[in-house]
């Protein structure tokens, strides 16, 4: 776990890596979820805030790791709409 976050003054220390929001976002798919999870489940899920996870799914995505795809969710005003997730990306060497 070599990538931690810096946290802001009174912020918890990150307490995750890039490897763990993989284990995440595999997690999503075998809870029974459509494919993918947004930023802010993901927050959820990892307790940390959006931007930190912006961070990690940015490196993500660069390393091929992850990719954006779009899911179904319910907006709070009970319209189901397209919104941007991401999910676990196979890996070439299948990981």
């Amino acid at each position: 776990m070599a990538d931690r976050g810096v946290p802001a003054a009174g912020a918890p220390a990150a307490t995750f890596d890039l490897d763990e929001l993989i284990a995440a976002l595999r997690q999503a798919e075998q809870d029974g979820e459509p494919s993918g999870a947004t930023v802010q489940e993901l927050a959820e899920r990892m307790r940390m805030a959006p931007q930190t996870v912006r961070k990690y799914l940015r490196s993500g995505l660069a390393t091929g790791r992850v990719r954006h795809v779009r899911v179904k969710r319910v907006r709070m005003n009970g319209v189901l709409a397209l919104v941007d997730a991401y999910e676990w990306a196979e890996e070439v060497d299948g990981t």
